[in-house]
């Protein structure tokens, strides 16, 4: 989808038969079911979190959490812009 933009004012434009609008719909859509789909992770993988939290090697926990602050951080912080 990067490799394909919509110019500002050159009228009705479409990639792969959808507009921008719905391009936009889509993006969200796509997003909250992303949200739903860790949501339900998390919740499954509870008896695994509350395990790797009360043992003596805490490190485990401390790892995984902050592997997940760092990937959403730099999913977050990535650019938003192709260099040519």
């Amino acid at each position: 989808m990067m490799k394909f933009s919509f110019v500002k004012g050159a009228g009705t434009q479409t990639v792969l038969s959808l507009s921008k609008h719905q391009w936009e719909i889509l993006h969200l859509y796509a997003g909250i079911l992303m949200f739903i789909a860790v949501i339900l992770h998390l919740f499954s993988s509870k008896i695994w979190i509350v395990k790797v939290g009360t043992q003596d090697n805490k490190w485990l926990a401390y790892m995984a959490i902050g592997l997940g602050i760092a990937i959403i951080l730099i999913l977050a912080l990535a650019p938003t812009t192709l260099v040519k």
